[in-house]
C-alpha cells in the first residue's frame, strides 16, 4: 500500500471532520499526525520489514590457495559470481577461482552476520568438519 495514499485518505477525513464539528487547527494538526502515525505502524506491522521478509544466508568459499573465505548474502549465486568476477571481497580478488563449499539459510540479515562471526572465530580444523557435515561449532 501507498503510504501517500494512506495520508492524504486520513487527511481528507480530518478535513471533513473539521468542517463538520469546528475542531481547532491546533487539534487537526495533531489528530491527523497521530492517526497518520498509528497507521503507518499498523501496515508495517501487518507486511513485516524488508529484513524480516528477505532470506539470507552465510556461506563458505574455498580459495584457489585453500584457504577459507566466510561471508553472508541475500543472492548467493550472484555473490559467488561476483566473487569469481573479482568484484567481490578484496580477500578473494586475489585467490581466484573460489568454489562454494558450504552454506546455510538464515531468517534475517542479523542472524546471517552473528553466524558469519561465529564461523570466523573458527579454527581452520572446525570449518573442516563443518564443510564436511560434521559438527564445526567448538
Amino acid at each position: 500500500m501507498n503510504f501517500s495514499k494512506v495520508t492524504y485518505r486520513i487527511y481528507f477525513f480530518f478535513s471533513e471532520l473539521y468542517l463538520s464539528t469546528g475542531v481547532t487547527h491546533d487539534l487537526y494538526e495533531i489528530k491527523v499526525e497521530d492517526t497518520v502515525n498509528r497507521v503507518n505502524n499498523e501496515i508495517t506491522e501487518s507486511i513485516g520489514t524488508e529484513e524480516e521478509n528477505t532470506m539470507t544466508y552465510t556461506y563458505i568459499l574455498q580459495c584457489a590457495d585453500g584457504s577459507y573465505y566466510t561471508g553472508w548474502t541475500v543472492d548467493l549465486e550472484a555473490r559467488i559470481n561476483s566473487h569469481n568476477n573479482g568484484t567481490g571481497a578484496r580477500y578473494t580478488r586475489s585467490r581466484l577461482p573460489v568454489r562454494l563449499v558450504y552454506w546455510e539459510p538464515q531468517q534475517t540479515r542479523s542472524d546471517a552476520q552473528r553466524r558469519e562471526a561465529a564461523i570466523r572465530k573458527l579454527a581452520r580444523k572446525q570449518k573442516e568438519k563443518l564443510v564436511m557435515g560434521t559438527s564445526g561449532q567448538p
